[in-house]
């Protein structure tokens, strides 16, 4: 009873199954027949490329505005809705990439899930003298941030997602 026996990760066989597992599952070898010649189905890519083709208007405006800038008279003859981004195209794009970020790591990396909440940088001490908010609105931030934590775990996939 007092004893505890570590199994690393190369040897973890629930690891493995759920990884070839998986693995079957994207590359469509339905009989679990596998060989060194088996290869993730295309179709796989295409759907998480599909699903980032949201995010194009985003990389159009920071292609033209933040990585390349355009000349001021090419400016001009951009519609005003070429030039308008809102923060909901900026959540989308959020959304999305966090969705494709966390299938590419679970399923095709099979690194742990890591979830999608950011952290701070820096010292989380810094500010340990000075209330960051008032005691009367702590109710209201965990109830933010509860919010918060579950729109962003709306946004997890299955591998049945882009398998199916």
């Amino acid at each position: 009873m007092g004893e505890v026996i570590g199994i690393p990760n190369g040897l973890n066989w629930e690891k493995s199954e759920r990884l070839h597992s998986n693995f079957d599952k994207m590359s469509k070898n339905k009989d679990c027949s596998r060989t060194p010649e088996n290869n993730i189905d295309n179709s796989i890519f295409n759907k998480l490329l599909n699903e980032l083709d949201c995010c194009d208007k985003l990389r159009g405006y920071i292609d033209h505005f933040v990585a390349h800038s355009l000349k001021p008279e090419k400016i001009e003859k951009l519609d005003n809705e070429t030039l308008r981004v809102t923060f909901e195209h900026l959540w989308e794009a959020q959304q999305v990439i966090c969705k494709v970020t966390k299938f590419v790591g679970l399923y095709l990396l099979g690194i742990v899930d890591y979830g999608l909440l950011p952290f701070p940088h820096g010292s989380l001490l810094q500010y340990i003298e000075e209330p960051l908010i008032l005691k009367e609105e702590k109710t209201k931030l965990r109830e933010e941030e509860n919010k918060f934590r579950d729109e962003i775990h709306s946004w997890e996939t299955e591998i049945d997602d882009f398998c199916g």
